[in-house]
């Protein structure tokens, strides 16, 4: 398939024509960048075609495909299709606008990295003994880096003393230590402690709605509950939004006025 179908943040309820030889259908979902007119815009692929309604001379050539980031699932593609569909909706604005900010910019996401020292082959090999005593940061270094299985971060290493960057430097320039650049590790899921704030003390209703939701069945279900503004509807909502991160899920709230969020 030579050509692909891109939505384009653009109040036109089309989608884009472009060549793109190199697409693949793995890249359905990825963010791609395209000529529009005269400037150059951010788009994602939706659809892969052999062919194309267009005349040739019109069609353009994609400037670059983004594999910086996983493309959107097809769940999530599906998802943003039924929102455009639903609420009449131009499908390029409903995609894009459902991006992160730094995912609707024409950069790609640089990988974080974090640096590292180790000892060289002369830094193993260097006796401590032979530099001078006054050399005391230094020499703390090489100890540490010495003891250390592999290498030791750049941050506990500056934490020595207020001039071990310095000192850092110059077992570098000697060819005692190294720096290497490791990709910092994605935060994982559930990996740090959810921190609950404890709200208001619940009422006897909305006690009772609580724990009548939480011995529900699992799975999804819809629930209405009623009550008159300030009855305390969204305390009820809290709890059980709680209940649900600290088992390691997630939670959407859709308020329906934005003066509710205060």
């Amino acid at each position: 398939m030579s050509f692909i179908r891109v939505a384009l943040d653009v109040p036109l309820p089309t989608l884009f024509d472009y060549r793109a030889a190199a697409a693949t259908r793995n890249d359905i979902g990825a963010r791609v960048l395209v000529p529009f007119g005269k400037t150059i815009a951010v788009g994602v692929i939706v659809e892969l075609a052999a062919t194309t309604a267009l005349p040739p001379q019109r069609v353009r050539s994609v400037l670059s495909i983004l594999r910086d980031v996983p493309p959107l699932p097809p769940d999530i593609l599906g998802l943003l299709k039924f929102c455009s569909d639903y609420y009449l909706h131009p499908l390029g604005e409903v995609v894009l606008n459902a991006l992160p900010t730094r995912l609707r910019q024409r950069q790609a996401l640089k990988a974080e990295t974090a640096s590292r020292y180790r000892l060289t082959g002369a830094g193993l090999a260097i006796d401590a003994a032979t530099l001078p005593r006054r050399a005391t940061i230094k020499l703390e270094l090489l100890r540490l880096l010495r003891a250390a299985a592999s290498s030791i971060d750049d941050s506990t290493l500056r934490a020595v003393a207020p001039r071990a960057g310095a000192a850092l430097k110059t077992l570098i320039e000697h060819g005692w230590i190294e720096r290497v650049t490791v990709a910092r590790e994605p935060p994982q899921a559930g990996a740090a402690a959810l921190r609950v704030i404890s709200g208001p003390e619940l009422t006897d209703e909305q006690r009772a709605a609580v724990d009548t939701l939480r011995r529900a069945h699992a799975g999804f279900a819809p629930w209405l509950l009623h009550g008159v503004t300030g009855s305390g509807k969204t305390e009820v909502y809290l709890q059980l939004i709680t209940d649900t991160l600290a088992s390691g899920k997630q939670a959407l709230l859709l308020v329906p006025e934005i003066n509710l969020t205060d």
